[in-house]
C-alpha cells in the first residue's frame, strides 16, 4: 500500500536553456530550444516522489497567474493532491531561470521565489493535520516553516525527512535540536556546517558525527559529488553506489530528486542502504541526456537491470 507523504516548500516554474557560449555584455546569441518546464525544489521533489510509488501532497503558495494554473495542473494530471497549495492574490507564482553553457555541468540560475516566499504556519498546520505517514521538507525552505513543520510533525508522531543541502537551512534546524527521520545534505553544505573538509569515507564519518551532535535522524547521507552517497546510521557507515557515468551527467534542473526517493523509499522499507542506491540512480536519470527529467520506479528498475546492478525494484 502507497504512503502518504506531504511535501512542504517552493514551487516554480523552471526555465531552461543549453547555449555554445555565454554571451558578451550587448551581444544577442541565437539558440534553437529552451524548455518551460513545472518544478522548483518541493515540485520536483512531489513529482519525483510520485513516481516513485508514493502517494503525495503538496503545501505550498502560487500566485494568481497563468503559472500557478500550468503548475498546479500539471501536479495534479501527474497525481499529486494539490488541495493544500494556496493561491496568494499578491505575489507572482516563483519562477526558476537556468542557463547551461556547453562544455559545464553547472547551470547558471536565477532564482524567483514569489508567493512560496509567503507561506504561512497556518497552511503547514493544516496539511500535517490530514495525517501523513512522513513529511518530506524541500531545499530552500524558510527555517521557521521547517522548524514549526518539525515541531508539529513531532507533536503528531510523524516522520520528517529534511534535504539539508542549504547551510543556512541546517544551521537554523540545529538550533532546535531537530529529531528526524533522515537527513539529506551535500559535501559543500557539510563542511560549511562544521568547518570539516569531507573528501572520503573517513572524512565524512567524522563529519556525520559532528552533525549527529546538532541534529538527530536514524541515517545521514552525503552526497558526496561525482563519488556517490555516504550513508551513516548509528552503527555502520560507507559509501552507496558510485558510477563514473555521474563524471558525464549535467546537473540542470533535478533538485531534490534524490533527497525525495530516498524520502519515499525509506518510508516505505525502511531499508537505507536500498533507499540511497535507488536514489543515487534517480539522480543520476535525472540529469539532462538521459533521456527523461525525472524517472520513474520502473525506469530506475530498467536502468538496474541493464548495468547489472546489486538491487533489486
Amino acid at each position: 500500500m502507497a504512503k502518504k507523504l506531504l511535501v512542504v516548500g517552493d514551487v516554480a516554474i523552471e526555465m531552461l536553456m543549453k547555449f555554445k557560449r555565454l554571451p558578451n555584455l550587448g551581444e544577442v546569441c541565437d539558440e534553437d530550444k529552451y524548455l518551460f518546464l513545472p518544478g522548483g525544489p518541493a515540485g520536483n521533489a512531489a513529482l519525483a516522489a510520485t513516481y516513485w510509488g508514493a502517494d503525495v501532497f503538496l503545501c505550498s503558495r502560487v500566485g494568481k497567474d497563468g503559472n500557478a494554473a500550468r503548475l498546479t495542473q500539471f501536479f495534479s494530471d501527474n497525481g499529486i493532491n494539490v488541495d493544500a497549495v494556496v493561491t496568494d492574490n499578491e505575489a507572482q507564482t516563483g519562477m526558476i531561470v537556468s542557463f547551461c553553457e556547453s562544455g559545464y555541468t553547472e547551470p547558471r540560475t536565477v532564482r524567483y521565489r514569489g508567493a512560496s516566499a509567503k507561506m504561512a504556519v497556518e497552511e503547514v498546520d493544516a496539511a500535517i493535520g490530514a495525517k501523513p505517514d512522513g513529511v518530506f521538507i524541500s531545499a530552500e525552505t524558510d527555517g521557521y516553516i521547517a522548524i514549526h513543520a518539525m515541531e508539529k510533525c513531532d507533536a503528531f508522531g510523524v516522520p520528517v525527512f529534511m534535504d539539508l543541502s542549504e547551510e543556512s537551512l541546517m544551521r537554523a534546524v540545529s538550533v532546535k535540536g531537530a529529531s528526524l527521520k533522515a537527513v539529506y545534505t551535500t559535501d559543500d553544505t557539510a563542511e560549511q556546517f562544521t568547518a570539516m573538509p569531507v573528501r572520503d569515507v573517513e572524512s565524512a564519518l567524522k563529519c556525520c558525527l559532528t552533525i549527529a551532535q546538532k541534529i538527530t535522524a536514524e541515517i545521514y547521507v552525503i552526497r558526496m559529488k561525482n563519488r556517490g552517497l555516504f550513508l551513516y546510521d548509528g552503527r555502520t557507515y560507507g559509501i552507496i553506489f558510485v558510477t563514473d557515468a555521474l563524471d558525464k551527467a549535467v546537473t540542470l534542473g533535478y533538485v531534490n530528486v534524490e533527497s525525495a526517493v530516498l524520502a519515499a523509499e525509506y518510508l516505505l522499507h525502511e531499508d537505507a542502504k536500498d533507499a540511497c542506491g535507488y536514489a543515487a540512480i534517480a539522480d543520476l536519470l535525472a540529469r539532462e541526456g538521459k533521456g527523461f527529467r525525472i524517472p520513474t520506479r520502473e525506469q530506475v528498475a530498467a536502468y538496474i537491470q541493464k548495468n547489472e546492478l546489486p538491487f533489486s525494484v
